[in-house]
């Protein structure tokens, strides 16, 4: 079985704009390092339209230096389109089906960060003896005068887009942060682990205050190449335009009133890293283009300086629509298609009652054993309440309530009465009757359950026929 090579040219990393190689770009540094190790016989390097001529240059100085076999493959792909996931995976998908026999070696330290992310999509898909591997920097490996090649592990799916991770087990509670894994949120770490793998992918992170946006955001750093680089956050909506855009890029002394001295930005200081930028939705116009002009081209300008190169991974995240404000002009399209990876955490409200019964299992433990008391029971209106209350702060508003219930609860147990004031005041002048109450939990509850009347008859405890009755008689459905 032949051992084949597959992988993009890398535009700016392997090959200078007179068609030159890098020589110590990642094509170039595998060639010298790994090739004859894997006993590979051909390497397929995959261009788009646009770029084949450079492919050329490159591949005939390579052959020449190493003697390797060398077939550049020119896909239908304007260079613009390898922006779009879908788009991408087509395209490459029959051309490695067609190598269905041969034993194959991805290598992902090239090309855009769409490319690299159909990489993993395909190798995790389709059922072929495809391996993933990638060449890190001299400066990232152990011996720093040689780059390490790195084998991914990742193990396949029938679904592309439920790669699991072997390293972690996800669905096991965290103690390190405020979250439990849950199944919908372990779904998001498992999506999470995959991209950070790859290292030149912006991710945008959503979800609603108190989710943990930077939670996932320092895991993606955790579990990526750049794990013992710097990682640094910043409330992008607590800066005006001029702050900002100092913190970010830096300035030089006397360019604005107040700059008293030089100073460096997140982005220069965190140099080889991980930034990540909360609250993104709440930038201007202005800023938007700043930071779109540094993830085209990876470079900095600093107010009063010259612009310099740097290398830093961007997270962003925003509890914003983003789509909405795209729609609206007040986000520009183009730095939202230029977070390419979007993940998306779910909301205490958006999970069954199932796994809010496990994550308060998981905060009760934990507050157990941070205040040293014994665990709390709730009684069941208050167990009742909180199943079916929206959480608005979500995790962090859980975090504080129980706070609360532990501190003021009375031996061991709470009660409704034991809310914060502001839930007890709003729950007393929420219902006036004891049909409104019920009247409204059936309701919450019943679309908890996606209007499943099996589901909801269990959670009430309840028959299906009292349920039916019941939806009937206070004309729910």
């Amino acid at each position: 079985m032949a051992k084949v090579l597959v992988s993009w040219l890398g535009v700016e990393k392997d090959v200078t704009t007179d068609n030159k190689a890098r020589h110590e770009g990642p094509t170039w540094s595998f060639y010298r390092y790994h090739y004859k190790n894997l006993d590979i016989t051909r390497h397929y390097l995959l261009v788009t339209r646009d770029m084949e001529p450079r492919a050329l240059g490159f591949k005939q100085e390579a052959e020449e230096f190493f003697g390797y076999d060398i077939e550049v493959i020119s896909l239908d792909l304007a260079d613009s389109v390898h922006r779009s996931l879908s788009i991408v995976k087509a395209k490459v998908e029959p051309f490695l089906m067609n190598l269905r026999g041969h034993k194959i070696y991805i290598l992902v330290s090239t090309g855009s960060a769409i490319m690299k992310v159909a990489w993993y999509l395909l190798h995790t898909s389709l059922n072929l003896d495809t391996e993933v591997i990638q060449i890190l920097r001299k400066e990232d490996s152990q011996d720093k005068s040689f780059p390490d090649l790195v084998f991914l592990d990742f193990e396949k799916s029938k679904s592309a887009y439920s790669v699991l991770v072997r390293e972690h087990n996800l669905r096991k509670a965290d103690f390190r942060s405020n979250l439990v894994m849950t199944e919908s949120i372990a779904k998001v770490y498992n999506k999470a682990k995959l991209v950070a793998a790859v290292e030149e992918v912006s991710v945008l992170i959503l979800g609603e205050t108190g989710t943990g946006k930077e939670v996932l955001a320092k895991f993606i750093h955790r579990n990526s190449v750049r794990k013992d680089r710097p990682f640094e956050a910043i409330n992008c909506a607590a800066f005006t335009d001029e702050l900002l855009e100092s913190r970010l890029f830096g300035h030089a002394k006397g360019s604005f009133t107040g700059a008293y001295k030089d100073s460096k930005g997140l982005f220069e200081r965190n140099n080889g890293g991980t930034v990540f930028l909360d609250e993104i939705g709440d930038i201007s116009p202005y800023m938007q283009q700043a930071l779109l002009r540094f993830l085209n081209n990876g470079e900095i300008q600093p107010i009063g300086k010259q612009p310099k190169k740097v290398d830093v991974r961007v997270i962003a995240a925003t509890n914003k629509d983003v789509n909405q404000l795209v729609e609206a002009n007040k986000f520009r399209a183009d730095l939202f298609y230029r977070l390419s990876i979007i993940l998306k955490l779910p909301a205490l409200w958006e999970l069954d009652l199932e796994e809010k019964r496990q994550i308060f299992d998981y905060f009760l433990e934990k507050k157990s054993k941070q205040f040293n008391f014994p665990r709390l029971k709730l009684c069941r209106e208050l167990e009742n309440f909180l199943l079916t209350y929206r959480f608005p702060g979500n995790f962090r508003e859980l975090n504080n309530i129980l706070d609360h219930l532990y501190i003021f609860g009375e031996n061991s147990k709470a009660c409704l009465d034991h809310l914060p004031y502001h839930l007890v005041k709003s729950k007393a002048k929420e219902y006036t009757k004891l049909a409104e109450v019920e009247r409204a939990h059936i309701e919450r509850v019943y679309n908890l359950m996606n209007k499943n009347k099996t589901r909801t008859a269990e959670a009430l405890g309840i028959s299906v026929n009292t349920l039916k009755a019941k939806l009937r008689n206070y004309g729910i459905e």
